[in-house]
């Protein structure tokens, strides 16, 4: 549920011009979005985790913001975070139901 979401925000915009602050990045190449894997659901005990990731080098720098060593700031483009509020609820019932 989680990666589909992550999914559907990285979809929403294409190409130029960018996104504005604060929004989800724009989709340029597919690289990022193509870069997600699900973690495998790990159940110890009374405690279920799970997750997704990403082997994109630049993930990080578009969820967050950075400013590089050379003073060039690359503005936040939440998608993860967004992601993860949107998807809270739904997962939690989820589980709940199945547990």
């Amino acid at each position: 549920m989680l990666l589909a979401e992550v999914k559907r925000l990285l979809q929403l915009r294409s190409g130029p011009p960018a996104a504005p602050e604060g929004e989800p990045p724009a989709k340029r190449t597919g690289e990022l979005l193509k870069s997600f894997r699900r973690i495998p659901v790990s159940v110890k005990g009374r405690v279920v985790s799970s997750g997704i990731q990403s082997s994109h080098p630049g993930a990080n720098r578009l969820e967050f913001g950075v400013v590089d060593k050379r003073g060039r700031r690359t503005l936040p483009h939440p998608y993860i975070r967004p992601a993860m509020e949107r998807m809270e609820g739904p997962i939690t019932a989820l589980l709940e139901s199945r547990l």
